[in-house]
């Protein structure tokens, strides 16, 4: 009855080491690091392996179309390069080794493959109940790292199919709607969940290990971690004293010893979970999930600090001027997809430079020209901070000049023409600044023109406005408590949100009716609407005996994207793409009974 084969398948400085500039050291060999690795990072690799299925239904061919759905998913997020599936089926045939893998399989398949990650989990269950018929499907995704074997990241999720009045179809249809939204939700999850990574400082009394993250990073007292060395685990240490920004392990197994400037990474445990019945909700009852709240303000040290590595680094001509690029899509007065690009200028920036122009560039764009100078798609002037990445490609005039490089004399300016984006394309940011300063050599002084080393990697996802059919727009005698709002999907979107208000700018949140979150991983161009919805009660509270107007709107973003869309216009904090709002009128309903 089931055709499987073919379903869709850094520690806080100390005063004294800030005062004797004890940092320099440190920090320049990174510089250095970075300067010699000009563009983006390359995202790193993965093989997704077949799924276990300890479900009782579906057979083989369901745990492949599990891994095939995460697969999907995670190709989507553009966070890894998969490997080619065949690829993979080889390698294991060559080893003579068949999923699922123990920790010995993981360390042989990843030194065949030579991939960062391998990607595989679990079918845990799958039921079908209800009237209409719905199908439910729990999946355990996990994240194995290659150089010890063990898990680094996972999670637990359940996905139900859409409910469908009168469904009287084959089952395997419904299985593949909730495998493709338990696949959505697990690696929604994973891709969000920050990894609690670290730094060996220095050992000491042959056990003990310092390292430099603490719980600022997500570090807590107990938790397992496996050192890496040049990629290979070369020990496991267990965390025995933590503070915000440094913590205590000690040696639990070695083979190579531990050495300052080792990688440590924390071992993932999948957490236990239950199904409440009632709402068919995955209830987690441990976890070893800590998800990171970021540096935070750290204060007067790091500034010091901050201080220290600019002047060194503005002697040195390799200087980063842009800090904290954020990229967010959006649309314009004409609902017209755009790409919203800021910035804040670092330390570095605000010293004693002249700064000329603020140079943008894409990660779909790489040429250089004859200068040898990256092209890039947009141009601001030094004082400007926020650059509009459109349909319609720029024209600009840059300055020439090869990052990095010694000063010049001349700018060599040059036209230049950006490149438009595309709907539903996933792009990456870098921004440099181009900008001149007064050099004094031999007694005399002459104005230099540089251009800074380009830093960002901000990505988003270019979202267009959803286009919303129905309830027609100027509607009439329409039910508020029955109505059903349809409108065609976004390319690049996967999450969606309806809005109802008695105010086509929906300023007032107070009356204003959101949806929940509707998923769907069907790409662009599909027709997507909501269950049968009653608004009459609140927050609209529609007054019985008469006729009201309500406008609707439908937001949408990619879930993979941080932060998100801009803000709403409206003020409330809401990050989707919105549409423009229809209009519609409802029927005059009946007085309540009794009446």
């Amino acid at each position: 009855m089931n055709n499987w084969t073919k379903a869709v398948s850094v520690k806080m400085l100390t005063w004294a080491a800030v005062a004797n500039l004890a940092i320099m050291p440190c920090l320049l060999p990174f510089a250095s690091a970075a300067y010699a690795q000009p563009g983006f990072e390359t995202a790193p690799t993965a093989a997704v392996l077949d799924f276990n299925n300890t479900s009782g239904y579906g057979g083989a061919g369901l745990a492949r179309a599990a891994a095939d759905a995460v697969g999907l998913e995670i190709r989507k997020s553009n966070r890894f390069a998969l490997m080619q599936q065949s690829a993979v089926d080889r390698q294991l045939s060559d080893l003579g080794l068949a999923t699922p893998l123990n920790r010995v399989g993981y360390l042989r398949l990843g030194q065949a493959l030579r991939t960062d990650t391998f990607i595989t989990g679990d079918v845990r269950s799958v039921t079908f109940s209800g009237t209409p018929r719905q199908c439910r499907v729990i999946l355990e995704v996990r994240f194995v790292d290659t150089a010890s074997g063990e898990t680094v990241n996972g999670s637990v999720k359940a996905g139900m199919s859409n409910p469908r009045p009168g469904y009287s179809g084959e089952d395997d249809t419904l299985l593949n709607e909730a495998i493709g939204n338990a696949a959505f939700e697990a690696v929604r999850e994973v891709l969000t969940y920050t990894i609690p990574e670290s730094t060996v400082l220095n050992t000491r009394a042959a056990r003990e290990v310092i390292l430099n993250s603490g719980l600022r990073s997500g570090i807590k007292e107990g938790m397992e971690m496996i050192i890496i060395r040049r990629g290979e685990e070369v020990a496991r240490v267990r965390v025995r004293r933590v503070s915000d920004h440094d913590a205590e392990a000690i040696i639990i197994a070695e083979t190579r010893g531990v050495r300052p400037e080792d990688k440590a990474r924390a071992i993932f445990r999948i957490p236990e979970v239950s199904v409440d019945r009632a709402s068919g909700r995955v209830i987690e009852h441990s976890t070893s999930r800590s998800r990171s709240k970021g540096l935070g303000a750290i204060g007067s040290v790091l500034l010091a600090v901050g201080v220290i590595y600019a002047v060194t680094k503005m002697a040195s001509g390799n200087n980063e001027a842009a800090g904290k690029v954020v990229a967010e899509p959006g649309r314009d007065r004409n609902g017209l997809p755009i790409m919203q690009v800021t910035w804040s200028p670092s330390i570095f920036a605000k010293s004693d430079v002249n700064r000329i122009q603020w140079q943008i560039y894409r990660s779909d764009v790489q040429t250089t020209d004859g200068n040898g100078a990256r092209v890039p798609v947009g141009v601001l002037q030094g004082n400007q901070t926020t650059f509009i990445d459109t349909l319609i490609p720029a024209t600009f005039v840059y300055a020439s000049l090869p990052h990095h490089e010694q000063a010049a004399e001349d700018p060599n300016y040059t036209d230049g023409t950006g490149v438009a984006i595309t709907p539903g394309v996933n792009y990456t940011y870098e921004v440099a600044l181009t900008y001149s300063q007064l050099q004094v050599t031999g007694g005399q002084s002459q104005t230099v023109f540089r251009t800074s080393r380009a830093t960002g990697n901000a990505s988003a996802t270019v979202i267009a406005p959803p286009t919303i059919v129905t309830p027609l727009n100027r509607s009439q005698d329409v039910d508020p408590r029955d109505v059903q709002f349809t409108w065609t999907t976004s390319a690049g979107a996967n999450e969606y949100v309806v809005e109802v208000s008695y105010d086509k700018t929906f300023i007032n949140r107070a009356q204003t009716f959101v949806s929940p979150i509707i998923s769907s991983t069907g790409g662009g161009g599909i027709s997507l609407s909501t269950e049968r919805l009653n608004i009459e009660g609140a927050p609209l509270n529609i007054n019985r005996g008469q006729r009201v107007r309500l406008f609707w709107r439908v937001g949408a973003r990619s879930a993979f994207d941080r932060p998100g869309p801009r803000p709403d216009p409206a003020g409330n904090g809401s990050r989707f793409v919105f549409s423009d709002p229809f209009e519609f009128d409802t029927q005059e309903l009946p007085p309540p009974p009794n009446q």
